[in-house]
């Protein structure tokens, strides 16, 4: 028997041990909240709760989970999760769970209904905790978006140009948004539309609506002009693109001047439109006379003079990729109708003169959010070129003065490929004051690269070389290119071109003649080694590469690379080109 020293005393009945005073007090010291959500849920959706404990428990903790209905009522507007408790297991201090709500029919608004989420832990010393729940049976705010339209001016009267409004979704709620058109090229003061503003209101349900502008004909000869309909933020709603252009396409017989007529696919970014404007400017500055009108047998529309659809995305490519792979292209280009990533379209080439009427460009996206307006509109003005016709398939086949085309293989050997249009040959020659019989062209790079640029050593830094030098003079070279094509120039609006001492020495130096030795390769220093601009061979096609750059003093100018050798190898008969990245 213990000694009385030995005894130990046994608590009274219903009088907790020591661990369970420790234990409650450590119980007591924990706290328990309840999260929700923040915004309204609507209807149809989730909405997501947490419990937390402050801190850690050493024995698990049961939590009972319940609702209490307001202006919602459980059933119909909400229905609660099929798990009535959650358990925290020891050393857990936080769980989740959901109560889904109900989505009823969409042509019911009821407006805001709540109803409450109770949390109840079965160690009552941690405290009941209470969420508010608002449900909006109104969807999510729908994105709003206007197309582009097209339209024939007609000679007398009125023609309706309509564009179409949409919703990303349909809503159990009408939306409504204010619109009015803007004066672009086209105005209200020359009578080329009605003025039109006002309130679009879509009923529950609908996702389509039309608003609906009058364009005033006329007899006069004038170029295509735009107006756009804008759109305003709406009150319940976002707008995805709020700004449609029109065009209204001129249907006279004779517009003045060369028209090259642009149709924006996609959602071609403002940065891309402002470029493209401007290069279409500086061309219809340089082309000086109007080509007769012509009927696209793709589509029946008449053409005067070129159309050129701009999209983003690259066209394809020889070998049928879409040149994102591998490839640093940032656009591509060809006198083409129909051309998209997925098919190579068809070449679209007047009879008789030969020349395009319709092209098409492809900007790669990813790289247009990285370049610079000036970059792209370098890349613009060198892709509108191709389309207008600097392509395998033209310059190689037989013109009027040249039976063996206006570039040829010297002494048969393709691995030297020269230029002998005159108009390009004279502007070349009172440039760099020789009397050379051609012109280098860029014989490296292979189908797309070669054949189609002027050999960036024998005209450095001009728009039209084998690299893409930001900011490149279209040079009277080039405008003479395009005389020897076909078009009427006028070599007034070409820009300033003036190569450097060393590199007109190094251009008289690669300058080979029909009948004469070949002069002896010249080696460029090493360096990193760009991609080359592609311009050739796919039906319909031309890419554009930039090289790695460096800068002297205020002009950039392309880094040179070595010469790899080029294979003797006849070109399809097409039109491809690109310019890449380096």
């Amino acid at each position: 028997m213990p000694s009385h020293s030995q005894r130990k005393r046994r608590p009274h009945r219903g009088q907790p041990s020591s661990f369970e005073q420790l234990e409650n007090r450590w119980v007591m010291a924990a706290s328990l909240s309840l999260s929700g959500p923040t915004s309204v849920v609507y209807e149809g959706d989730r909405a997501q709760f947490t419990l937390t404990l402050s801190e850690p428990l050493r024995s698990p903790e049961r939590v009972f989970i319940s609702t209490s209905p307001g202006t919602a009522t459980y059933g119909r507007d909400y229905f609660a999760s099929t798990s009535t408790q959650l358990l925290f297991a020891p050393g857990q201090t936080q769980r989740t769970f959901t109560i889904s709500t109900l989505r009823e029919a969409v042509n019911q608004v009821e407006g805001i209904e709540t109803f409450q989420v109770i949390a109840t832990p079965a160690n009552r010393s941690l405290g009941a905790r209470t969420a508010t729940v608002r449900i909006d049976d109104s969807l999510p705010p729908p994105l709003i978006r206007v197309n582009d339209v097209s339209v024939v001016e007609g000679n007398s009267g009125t023609t309706p140009a309509t564009f179409q409004v949409t919703l990303s979704a349909p809503n159990n709620r009408p939306i409504s948004v204010d619109y009015a058109t803007r004066a672009g090229s086209a105005t209200v003061t020359d009578n080329d539309y009605t003025p039109a503003t006002g309130t679009l209101t879509f009923a529950p349900g609908e996702v389509t609506k039309s608003i609906t502008v009058s364009v005033i004909g006329d007899q006069k000869a004038e170029r295509d002009e735009t107006f756009a309909l804008v759109l305003s933020p709406p009150v319940y709603g976002t707008i995805q693109r709020g700004a449609g252009t029109a065009t209204i396409r001129n249907d006279e017989t004779d517009p003045l001047g060369f028209q090259i007529t642009v149709n924006y696919i996609d959602n071609t970014p403002s940065a891309v439109r402002n470029a493209v404007s401007q290069a279409v400017t500086k061309w219809q500055q340089v082309i000086a006379e109007d080509l007769p009108s012509f009927v696209n047998p793709f589509n029946g529309q008449r053409v005067d003079d070129i159309v050129l659809d701009v999209r983003m995305g690259l066209l394809l490519v020889p070998g049928g990729t879409d040149g994102a792979t591998g490839s640093n292209m940032i656009a591509n280009a060809s006198p083409s109708y129909g051309m998209t990533s997925d098919a190579p379209g068809s070449v679209a080439i007047r009879p008789g003169p030969r020349l395009p009427y319709w092209g098409t460009i492809g900007f790669d996206p990813a790289n247009v959010a990285q370049d610079s307006a000036e970059s792209l509109y370098t890349t613009a003005l060198h892709e509108i070129a191709h389309a207008l016709g600097l392509v395998s398939q033209l310059l190689f086949e037989p013109r009027t003065g040249y039976p063996s085309g206006l570039v040829v293989p010297l002494d048969g050997n393709l691995a030297n490929p020269v230029y002998i249009g005159a108009g390009a040959v004279q502007a070349y020659n009172q440039i760099f004051q020789r009397n050379a019989a051609n012109i280098a062209m860029e014989s490296e790079g292979g189908a797309g690269t070669a054949l189609v640029h002027w050999d960036d050593i024998a005209v450095p830094g001009e728009l039209m070389n084998g690299f893409l030098t930001i900011g490149a003079p279209l040079s009277r070279i080039t405008v003479g290119a395009m005389q020897d094509l076909g078009y009427q120039v006028n070599p007034a609006a070409a820009d300033t071109y003036r190569p450097t001492a060393a590199s007109t020495a190094v251009a008289v130096a690669s300058v080979a003649r029909p009948g004469a030795a070949l002069p002896k390769p010249i080696v460029k220093a090493p360096a990193v080694a760009p991609q080359p601009i592609a311009t050739a061979n796919i039906p319909s096609l031309h890419q554009t590469q930039q090289p790695v750059q460096r800068r002297t003093n205020t002009a950039v100018v392309a880094t040179p690379r070595p010469r790899p050798a080029a294979t003797p190898t006849l070109p399809r008969q097409s039109a491809f080109a690109s310019l890449t990245k380096g």
